[in-house]
């Protein structure tokens, strides 16, 4: 007895580790955001998706930019979405930036519009208002002519 008591018990630990191990794994892997980014064009990998769980990364922050991106038809690597997410920047605020500034046919590589380089001074403004300030501003009102007293 003693025997098929240690059996019974042995399969319910082995049980429990196996669905320990799974819910881990599911975790580390976002199968629908995978699903997801296949689905839309944007292709990310399943061993990146896993390597960004592990650097403190939120897989869905930067994909879901990235998915955005690609359907605005921009060509945004995900490895420069996310060494932009970890030097600290909005990658939300970044794409939606360039894909506005695409829109108005404004040239704006995701390293000006992140900040880096020499155009350091871009990092101090929201990104957004960035990219719209020209198509936001107005003419300037014509002065009204005095009206003539008869």
């Amino acid at each position: 007895m003693i025997g098929m008591e240690i059996g019974v018990l042995g399969v319910l630990v082995l049980l429990l580790v196996v669905v320990a191990a799974l819910i881990f794994l599911l975790y580390l892997v976002p199968i629908p955001l995978w699903i997801a980014a296949w689905a839309s064009g944007a292709y990310v990998g399943l061993l990146t998706l896993i390597g960004m769980r592990l650097r403190r990364v939120p897989p869905a922050t930067v994909v879901t930019a990235r998915i955005s991106a690609a359907k605005a038809g921009l060509d945004v690597s995900i490895n420069d979405l996310e060494a932009h997410y970890l030097a600290g920047g909005n990658v939300v605020n970044v794409v939606n930036a360039m894909i506005s500034a695409d829109k108005a046919n404004i040239p704006l590589p995701l390293k000006r519009a992140a900040g880096e380089g020499d155009h350091s001074e871009l990092s101090r403004e929201s990104y957004f208002s960035l990219s719209c300030r020209d198509l936001t501003k107005r003419p300037p009102a014509r002065p009204r002519r005095p009206s003539s007293l008869i």
